[in-house]
């Protein structure tokens, strides 16, 4: 039976998970939209504590890389609010949401009461 043939039964049957994608999504890629400012610890916590777990569970369970895309990395705070960066982060997380293959948006809230 050709492929076209297969994907046509498959569309049929109701079996949504023979149809392959267009491009076949080798790496799992989060968006992280927290403010650089007033989430410096949570972001040393999310690199060293929680990515590296990720990272290791996508590789042993689905074969998969981790990667996340922060649009403020390495961004001056003077910058953060600019069209451009605006422009550059909207890129990133249109990349991240084509080429994902699971989840591909995190946001971090900072409700601390100081």
């Amino acid at each position: 039976m050709e492929d076209n043939e297969r994907i046509h039964k498959a569309i049929l049957e109701g079996n949504f998970d023979r149809i392959p994608t267009r491009q076949q999504r080798l790496s799992v890629k989060i968006f992280l939209c927290a403010d650089p400012l007033e989430s410096e610890w949570e972001r040393a916590a999310l690199r060293t504590d929680v990515y590296p777990k990720l990272r290791e569970y996508c590789r042993h369970k689905y074969g998969l890389e981790f990667q996340v895309l922060d649009g403020y990395d390495g961004i001056h705070p003077d910058d953060l609010y600019s069209a451009k960066i605006r422009k550059i982060r909207h890129q990133l997380l249109e990349e991240c949401m084509k080429t994902s293959a699971g989840p591909c948006f995190v946001i971090s809230y900072d409700m601390r009461l100081d």
